[in-house]
């Protein structure tokens, strides 16, 4: 569906929605994804509308996908189950405080932190509680389970390494200030980022601290590995950093404030930071392409949200505005980093709950029940597709997309000038 088109095109875009900060995941057929009004799921070749499931608060965590269940949380601290085929519900529990944390499922264990620091293993199949663990600070990102170990980052300072068993510390790992995001395992190794500056490297299995190294500003986000290199944000730039070293291998200006994270597929890292999608060459840093949504000076929105890549197709929300697809690049590659095979802030059909660079076939988790579950939108839906439809018609028109920068003009009629470059059209 994109062959034929230029890296960065819009190949649709859904109605206007608050996605706020979720991000998408992308199972079978579907792009899932929560909002304030409820959780999504679109067609993943026409963004059609295939279901709806409300929730009390907003869900803007994003959602996990194991065995046809979507698994996602609200901000009022309701853990929600629902057959992805049909969005229908399976069963709620109730947290009784605020998660802003997306949950991590491994076997039939749920792991998710709330704002009050306490970590929840609840069983998915009876909805009772494993064992919990008390912070000293809120949870804001997303537990990570490798190896039978949950690994999550607190405010309080501290990266935590559990047990998966029972919820025993094994060791604690250490920053100058609050850890926001999640962390991520590769080779082992724990990585994550601080509000100091920095992002740290730990040794999974003993908690030592291996390296540390310095940003341009403060971290809110989840760093990814793929390749050896650690990609990762600050709220100005975005870096490629040594795994083994902590050795700054470059750095690019991504001129806003970032807070989602970034992903890797084939070559290429993508990111977003205002109303701005960005790709950059993986080996070096440079650009590969740019995509301003609506220009420089309208409401579009910022992407707060991580991006996911699926058969060469970036998914990735505005706070404010629409759920994208946009042509990745000139392959069919998925998104490849520790981020996303892990689960953290959206994934694909491929999932491990293992070190990435050791995991077989046999340590995958399942998103899918079935090869095959196409859902119809419902009837309901039928004048929301066709909006979608015009939409999608308006951004193949041939002044869509400035032919100098790229920047999606779809929102203007018949522009004289692209707004952000000033090329005649």
């Amino acid at each position: 569906m994109v062959a034929n088109q230029r890296p960065g095109t819009v190949i649709w875009k859904s109605s206007k929605r608050r996605w706020q900060d979720t991000s998408p995941t992308v199972v079978g057929d579907m792009v899932i994804i929560g909002s304030a009004s409820g959780i999504y799921a679109f067609d993943i070749e026409d963004g059609s509308r295939c279901w709806q499931y409300q929730t009390s608060g907003d869900a803007t965590t994003a959602p996990m996908v194991i065995d046809d269940t979507v698994y996602i949380a609200d901000e009022d601290g309701r853990i929600h189950a629902i057959t992805r085929t049909d969005g229908t519900e399976q069963w709620q529990v109730d947290l009784g405080t605020a998660v802003n944390g997306s949950p991590t499922v491994v076997g039939d264990t749920l792991h998710i932190g709330d704002m009050d620091g306490t970590v929840h293993a609840i069983d998915t199949e009876t909805q009772e509680t494993n064992w919990q663990f008390e912070a000293d600070g809120a949870i804001n990102g997303s537990p990570v389970v490798v190896d039978n170990t949950v690994y999550v980052a607190s405010k309080d300072c501290t990266l935590y390494a559990l047990s998966a068993d029972d919820g025993t510390v094994r060791w604690t790992g250490s920053a100058a200030r609050a850890m926001n995001g999640s962390p991520t395992v590769y080779d082992g190794t724990v990585f994550v980022g601080s509000m100091d500056n920095d992002i740290y490297a730990f040794d999974a299995a003993t908690g030592e601290q291996q390296w540390k190294t310095g940003m341009r500003g403060t971290t809110r986000s989840t760093p990814t590995v793929a390749d050896g290199t650690v990609y990762a944000a600050s709220v100005r730039e975005l870096y490629g950093i040594d795994a083994e070293t902590g050795e700054k291998e470059w750095s690019y200006s991504l001129k806003g404030s970032v807070s989602g994270s970034p992903t890797v597929a084939g070559e290429t890292v993508y990111i977003g930071s205002e109303n701005t999608v960005f790709a950059v060459n993986a080996d070096d840093g440079s650009k590969a392409w740019v995509n301003r949504f609506g220009g420089r000076f309208t409401s579009a929105g910022k992407i707060k949200s991580s991006p996911t890549v699926v058969d060469g197709v970036v998914y990735v929300a505005s706070d404010r505005s629409r759920l994208y697809a946009l042509k990745a690049g000139n392959d069919e590659s998925d998104s490849e980093g520790s981020r996303v095979l892990l689960g953290t802030l959206g994934h694909h059909d491929r999932l491990v709950a293992t070190d990435p660079t050791t995991a077989t076939q046999a340590d995958e988790r399942t998103p899918q029940a079935n090869e095959s579950t196409t859902t119809n939108p419902t009837p309901d839906t039928a004048n929301e597709n066709a909006e979608t439809e015009k939409s999608n018609n308006e951004a193949s028109a041939d002044l869509s997309f400035c032919p100098s920068c790229g920047t999606d003009l779809s929102a203007y009629d018949n522009p004289a000038f692209c707004h952000s470059c000033g090329t005649e059209l």
